[in-house]
């Protein structure tokens, strides 16, 4: 229950009671006395001290914590999921041996910021790059065959500009919400590890490294006495070798003797949605591509179910009232195999 705070008329009442009881031949609730002014400071100053007990009192414990919420994480050694920079292939035309280096930039119609992290050279009169967004979120998710223009000319590029390939740039999206973070610390606080059960393999993947944002333990997953440990990123993305290999060597190191253990990379697996907005809006299309990514980075996990019922949540609250909107991909609720896990792609509009 919240901390009770009462009002400050509550407040001047007591005092007010107190002044009876200890005086006599006066009211001392009257306005123009100066007990009655007594009363009044009284109860402003005392309102600030049983508003701040409240928040306080708040702050204590996990599932009514606002502004300490990160700490309580800190604690049970959890962080927030950051925002991501979406990311993936596109491609350059021009005269053979032309180089895009990285750092290149460029422009998608919206205006949004885009730069090369592996350069390519134009060998058959196209190139291969990899872009990545700018800046984090949803809004760096673009369809294949997006145009993005140059912001400085390139010698021997011709159009100046990069064309985004399939499967297009995904992986974009917010930073993780309170509500994901405290059901994480609380499923932490009640899911004690204890001689190698789920909760133990889940603790050890996250402390082998803080790449790992995502775990599935599967038990007899290869046969008796098997365990499978799929891990993943934040994003969700995949890990690389290195990361796997590090989870794969803390594991090792403090399983059950008797346990024999696989640690893989699940595969990610990119979802795209197509919804139909009005009024169909620049505004409103970011902020329903921000509440579709919301929607996936929330829901994600390994071996999970992203139900489109809580896509359809997500983007309702990220348009805040000011668009009605259709969903019609995907068409049913997104059931990851064991082993895979859902990562926001790109949100169409129809």
């Amino acid at each position: 229950m919240p901390w009770p705070v009462p009002q400050p008329g509550v407040i001047a009442s007591r005092a007010a009671a107190v002044y009876a009881g200890l005086y006599t031949g006066f009211n001392p609730a009257a306005a123009n006395t100066v007990a009655g002014a007594n009363c009044r400071i009284v109860a402003m100053s005392a309102f600030d001290l049983y508003g701040y007990q409240g928040y306080i009192a708040g702050e204590l414990f996990v599932d009514t914590s606002q502004d300490n919420l990160d700490r309580h994480a800190a604690i049970w050694g959890l962080t927030r999921i950051p925002a991501q920079a979406a990311s993936g292939p596109a491609s350059a035309a021009g005269a053979n041996g032309t180089a895009i280096p990285a750092g290149t930039v460029a422009t998608d119609p919206f205006g949004n910021a885009f730069f090369v992290t592996v350069a390519g050279a134009v060998a058959g009169d196209t190139a291969g790059v990899t872009i990545a967004a700018v800046g984090a979120g949803a809004q760096g998710n673009l369809a294949a065959g997006t145009v993005l223009t140059l912001v400085s000319p390139i010698g021997g590029l011709l159009p100046q500009s990069l064309t985004v390939l399939s499967p297009g740039l995904s992986g974009g999206g917010p930073a993780e919400s309170d509500a994901a973070l405290r059901s994480r610390v609380i499923a932490r606080i009640r899911q004690r590890g204890r001689g190698g059960n789920v909760a133990d393999y889940t603790q050890w993947a996250e402390a082998a490294s803080g790449a790992v944002a995502y775990v599935q333990v599967c038990a007899n997953y290869y046969g008796l006495g098997s365990v499978a440990l799929f891990v993943a990123g934040a994003g969700p993305a995949a890990l690389t070798g290195a990361e796997i290999a590090a989870v794969d060597a803390y594991v090792q190191g403090v399983r059950p003797v008797t346990a024999q253990v696989t640690t893989a990379a699940a595969t990610v697996a990119t979802v795209n949605g197509t919804v139909h907005l009005v009024p169909d809006t620049a505004a409103n299309r970011l902020a329903a591509a921000n509440g579709f990514a919301s929607w996936l980075v929330t829901a994600a996990a390994i071996g999970g179910t992203c139900y489109v019922a809580d896509m359809a949540s997500a983007i309702k609250g990220a348009l805040g009232g000011e668009a009605s909107f259709d969903i019609s991909a995907p068409a049913a609720d997104v059931i990851c195999a064991p082993g895979t896990i859902c990562a926001p792609g790109v949100l169409s509009f129809v």
